[in-house]
């Protein structure tokens, strides 16, 4: 019975901090930096891409897959945001630019790494559960 008292304070402490995070506005979405980012990205992406075309058959292209590989991360940080929920006030919106995202552009399955990552969540980090451990 002790074990149900702890568990309801780290609950109330957890329940306290909730309310302390979004009193203060840590919740919000923040839309503007993510249309900047998302313009940035994009930018990015293109830039890699002229800059292939540019260069031609040349062993510089090397850099650029070095890049390209930086840009395809921030893609996927995007996604995994818009998958969250967390760009756009409308769930739709948030699907779909996930789905361009990450189906689009970085080439990654949404319905598989919505299912990978939920597996996380309900257990994350212990190895023989967690799918990211």
């Amino acid at each position: 019975m002790k074990s149900m008292g702890a568990q309801q304070q780290y609950v109330s402490l957890y329940t306290d901090l909730l309310q302390t995070v979004r009193e203060l506005g840590l919740m919000r979405r923040r839309q503007g930096y993510y249309y900047t980012r998302i313009s940035l990205v994009l930018t990015a992406l293109l830039a890699v891409a002229v800059g292939v075309v540019l260069l031609g058959d040349s062993w510089y292209q090397l850099l650029l897959a070095g890049a390209l590989a930086l840009v395809l991360v921030q893609v996927a940080f995007l996604s995994h945001d818009s998958a969250h929920r967390q760009v756009f006030d409308s769930a739709a919106w948030n699907d779909w630019t996930a789905r361009i995202l990450a189906g689009a552009i970085a080439g990654m399955s949404v319905t598989w790494w919505r299912s990978k990552h939920s597996r996380h969540h309900a257990a994350p980090h212990p190895v023989d559960r967690d799918p990211d451990a």
